[in-house]
């Protein structure tokens, strides 16, 4: 539902939640951060009401660091440890290492694609596709592009947490 200022009837919540709308939300990006950061809070997503989600995001961005993929694809053991240990932060081991593994694999991307949003942009042929009443818009292109997300490896959980 969309309120008379043509926002959706979730955005007025919360002044985060407008941010997020009128700023995020829809807002074709071609900047790998801002892709990276979108893919790590929809692995973190699953799960948690999307309301909630978006109310840690400044917390995921400070502990991902910005959401720096050259750190990130060098986190061990110790940042494990301390991403579990961030207040606020979903502790879920399989989620964490999902991130940590989707780094490394967003780099083989942007290194056989340029950028890796070169690489997503090409499923619609570099043109932002319009929302429009019909669900059905986009949905052959979003279908395509999780397919070979799965097949380039990167997913949306990570590996269980160590036994004993």
């Amino acid at each position: 539902m969309t309120s008379s200022k043509g926002r959706c009837g979730w955005a007025v919540e919360h002044p985060e939640l407008l941010d997020y709308h009128d700023n995020v939300w829809g807002q074709p990006t071609h900047d790998d951060r801002e892709i990276f950061a979108a893919y790590g809070q929809c692995v973190l997503h699953a799960g948690l009401l999307w309301t909630a989600m978006l109310m840690k995001r400044p917390i995921f961005a400070a502990a991902f660091e910005n959401w720096d993929v050259a750190k990130i694809v060098g986190y061990d053991e110790h940042d494990i440890d301390r991403l579990m240990h961030t207040a606020g932060m979903m502790r879920d081991f399989q989620k964490i290492t999902c991130i940590i593994k989707n780094a490394a694999r967003y780099q083989e991307v942007q290194r056989e694609y340029g950028t890796f949003a070169a690489y997503v942009w090409q499923f619609v042929e570099e043109k932002p596709l319009l929302q429009n009443a019909s669900r059905s818009v986009g949905r052959r292109e979003a279908d395509q592009l999780s397919v070979d997300l799965k097949n380039a490896a990167l997913s949306l959980r990570g590996r269980p947490p160590p036994m004993g």
